[in-house]
Order: structure tokens, then C-alpha cells, then sequence
């Protein structure tokens, strides 16, 4: 079961490679002031670095993306199990599902477990959370 504790951890790591950003912010900014001081080997070393730092970061945050995202998929679909046992629970004389349960069922998507999978390269699939109005 998924814990508050691992949804804290999951998240707190990716707001640490959010925060990582500033490092690329400010070394784009001194290669710039090379190249205003005409410094180009220095702008051009800076900027070689930058991008090997890029890539690094993008790893880094995919991973810790992917860990979020799952830790929160998880907890999503442990409190829907635990709001239709709690209903049983409520209700143990009628052996149906009640009138909620039966619309919410009827109301979901069906998606292959790969669908909630993040992909950064995956732009054009709709994301399974977002609300229609």
C-alpha cells in the first residue's frame, strides 16, 4: 500500500530536480556574458558543459517524473479500492454494487496498463487525468 511518506519522498525528489534548473538558468547566463566579453573558448567550454549537464538533468528528471507518477497513480487507485470496500462495508445486505459504484464503473475508460505510463516524448496522448468540461 502506498504510504503518505512515499508520495512526500516521490515528490519532494522531483521538486529537487525542478530546483536543479537553476543551474542550467545560470550557466546559460555566464556563457552569454562570455560571449559579450568576446571570451569564446570560455562561452564555448560553458556552453559544451551546459549540455552534457542537460542531459544528465533530463535522465535524472524523467526517472524521478516516473516515480512520482507512478507512486501517485498508485495511491490514486488504492483509495478507489478502499472507497468500494468501505461501501460494501456500509451496505453488506445488498450484494450488488451500488448506484455509485455502477456509474463510476460504467463511466471509466479502459486503458492497457501502458497508457499510464509517462513518456517526455509522448505529446500527443491525451493524459488520463485530465477533466473534460
Amino acid at each position: 500500500m502506498t504510504t503518505y511518506s512515499d508520495v512526500w519522498d516521490s515528490m519532494n525528489e522531483l521538486d529537487m530536480m525542478t530546483s536543479k534548473l537553476g543551474y542550467i538558468k545560470e550557466m546559460m547566463e555566464t556563457s552569454l556574458e562570455y560571449i559579450d566579453t568576446n571570451d569564446k573558448q570560455r562561452a564555448e567550454s560553458l556552453i559544451y558543459a551546459t549540455c552534457d549537464y542537460i542531459k544528465y538533468y533530463l535522465d535524472d528528471y524523467d526517472r524521478a517524473f516516473q516515480l512520482a507518477w507512478r507512486t501517485a497513480i498508485n495511491a490514486g487507485k488504492e483509495l478507489d479500492d478502499l472507497r468500494a470496500k468501505l461501501s460494501r462495508l456500509e451496505n453488506p445486505d445488498n450484494p450488488q454494487y451500488t448506484e455509485e459504484e455502477m456509474e463510476a464503473m460504467c463511466n471509466q475508460e479502459q486503458h492497457s496498463p501502458s497508457y499510464y505510463e509517462y513518456d517526455r516524448n509522448d505529446k500527443n496522448r491525451k493524459n488520463p487525468f485530465d477533466v473534460e468540461s
